[in-house]
């Protein structure tokens, strides 16, 4: 199991799509989940799940209860994809790096971080130096290179193979 979780507050229609095309190359049940939710709750009542779990919301906020998503992410070591949205120019905004840093803040494994739509630029992407795993385009995208569920999903799970051998 892992985690779709946006760099922000994200579009909850463009989160949706982008975790049904992953789900689509990962295998397994798509499960929904809410920042709104309690984490602790949340955590315990899927802990058996298998598949993908996408996150609604900004699970950096502080919760109620106490903690943020991603601290109890961290605690209960659940593996996280990252999903960003360029700003309208076609820069990532400072969010994905953002995330990044609270990810080892809290000790969350994070796989990687997948892109949502915009403009690839992967000179751009190396040079940031974050984890970025391809970008996914809307379906009636003709760049196949960026729509490539497989090669997304094959750099995802080899990192969540690396993250085990590491335990």
């Amino acid at each position: 199991m892992a985690f779709l979780v946006g760099t922000g507050e994200l579009p909850r229609l463009k989160m949706q799509d982008a975790s049904i095309f992953i789900s689509k190359y990962w295998g397994g049940p798509l499960g929904h989940s809410s920042c709104e939710d309690s984490p602790s709750k949340s955590l315990r009542d899927i802990a058996k799940s298998k598949g993908l779990i996408l996150l609604h919301g900004d699970a950096g906020k502080l919760h109620p209860e106490g903690l943020s998503w991603l601290e109890a992410l961290g605690a209960w070591k659940e593996p996280v994809i990252l999903l960003a949205i360029p700003s309208p120019n076609g820069d990532i905004p400072g969010t994905a790096a953002s995330y990044c840093a609270l990810t080892r803040y809290f000790s969350v494994p994070l796989l990687g971080i997948v892109q949502i739509g915009g403009v690839w630029d992967i000179k751009q992407r190396k040079i940031d130096g974050l984890p970025w795993c391809g970008c996914i385009k809307p379906e009636d995208s003709e760049d196949h290179y960026l729509n490539n569920g497989e090669g997304i999903v094959y750099s995802l799970r080899t990192r969540l193979r690396s993250l085990s051998e590491l335990c």
